[in-house]
């Protein structure tokens, strides 16, 4: 049977830290919406804390989709202009079209993110790289889903260390930062961190 490789969307694949760079376009597009001017330096209004109730007060997810609807916006005319402008492959990590590529022929590759359905699946459209694969979005701990989709021989590729994973399970933590303690620090040495751990299971 083969493997499915889940791949993390934010921090793995996505420059989520180039975000910013969506608001300068934003505003030349709509320049007479006032509601988008310092629409970046507020976005802190729209960060979601799902986990409050169970003592998480540090995880959140951003819906910008919410930020764009109270602007006014129709958002599938305004993530298409962005698209238009920002969709050429500038904010994926350099190395992922080899790894979708490689991954792929060897199993089935989907995309596992964390945070608003129609926010994370534009980024993702913003990666010319994961056309064609399924986005699957969550706001419960990915542990949970990956216990409950997951069989013996899948992997999960994530910038954050997931515990508790059902045996069989395999992960690899990614940094692309090479001063933080992780398996692998670039798309390219999650490649063949992965393809070590098949050839070494065949």
């Amino acid at each position: 049977m083969k493997p499915t490789f889940y791949i993390d969307l934010d921090r793995t694949l996505f420059h989520t830290d180039r975000i910013a760079e969506l608001f300068p376009v934003l505003e030349r597009l709509y320049p007479e919406n006032t509601a988008l001017r310092n629409g970046f330096a507020s976005r802190e209004q729209y960060f979601v804390f799902p986990h409050v109730k169970d003592g998480d007060t540090k995880t959140y997810y951003y819906d910008l989709a919410r930020q764009l609807r109270e602007a006014g916006l129709d958002l599938d005319k305004t993530f298409d202009a962005l698209r238009t402008e920002l969709g050429d492959g500038r904010f994926e990590y350099e190395g992922a079209r080899e790894l979708m590529r490689a991954l792929r022929t060897y199993g089935s590759v989907k995309i596992l993110t964390y945070g608003e359905d129609v926010y994370q699946k534009f980024k993702a459209s913003l990666c010319p790289s994961l056309r064609g694969l399924e986005v699957i979005t969550t706001v419960k701990p990915k542990v949970e889903y990956l216990n409950d989709c997951c069989v013996a021989g899948d992997w999960i590729v994530d910038d954050k260390i997931i515990d508790g994973l059902a045996p069989g399970i395999r992960a690899v933590h990614i940094q692309h930062d090479r001063m933080k303690l992780a398996d692998v620090h670039s798309l390219h040495e999650a490649g063949s961190f992965i393809m070590q751990g098949l050839a070494s299971d065949s």
